[in-house]
């Protein structure tokens, strides 16, 4: 593959729109019917012989969208050497990308997750915003083994593997902050949700928020 060197910003530009497109995912060529990031960064620098993407033109907002995130990795970056002393590998493999003032196409396939990194950190942030915000008025809903209605609004969900099983966290309509697992991606949603109090606790990762855990959960 020949080592063509683009424009940083404006690639950066194109993976945000590739990612955008693919509904904040990073797609690669698994048989899905969502285009590849990778080809649209190819496609609009002309990289390939024939063209699978529909021409675009780099807009004023994304490219500020890039500037952005260009300046996010440099921060980033700094407040984690002051903070942990080293930086994840893939991390830093991003930063140094997006520094420069090109890149290679030949890094394409790496390049086209920053914007996910971007959108990942903010998502994190927003959510321990929130929970500054809630945790110290949240109390616990019902008593263990009783059932209950509630309104869920899904701050998060994370797979764990080693379970099989995802956990959902958000808080009900009186930002009492609430927990559970389930094998079914599709249940870690905001809606109404009716299940059985597993237990009370306290947690330091949360503030110190009172969290009720509910388990059997279901929508309604």
């Amino acid at each position: 593959m020949a080592n063509n060197q683009v424009d940083t910003l404006q690639a950066l530009a194109v993976a945000i729109h590739a990612f955008d497109i693919n509904t904040k995912v990073v797609k690669h060529n698994d048989g899905s019917k969502l285009i590849p990031n990778v080809t649209y960064m190819r496609d609009y620098f002309g990289l390939d012989k024939e063209r699978a993407t529909p021409d675009f033109v780099i807009s004023p907002e994304l490219q500020e969208r890039a500037e952005t995130i260009r300046t996010w990795f440099d921060h980033s970056i700094t407040m984690t050497l002051l903070t942990r002393g080293t930086v994840n590998g893939f991390h830093g493999d991003l930063a140094e990308l997006v520094r420069n003032e090109k890149v290679s196409s030949q890094k394409f396939g790496l390049f086209v997750w920053a914007p996910k990194l971007y959108h990942d950190q903010r998502a994190r942030d927003t959510v321990r915003e929130t929970i500054s915000q809630i945790a110290y008025r949240s109390n616990w809903i019902g008593k263990e083994r009783q059932s209950v209605t509630v309104n869920f609004t899904l701050l998060e969900k994370r797979f764990f593997k080693e379970f099989g099983s995802w956990t959902a966290f958000g808080h009900d309509d009186g930002n009492n902050m609430i927990r559970f697992m389930t094998r079914h991606e599709d249940r870690c949603t905001s809606g109404t949700i009716v299940g059985r109090v597993k237990s009370h606790t306290t947690e330091q990762y949360h503030n110190n928020g009172k969290i009720t855990t509910l388990n059997f959960v279901k929508a309604v």
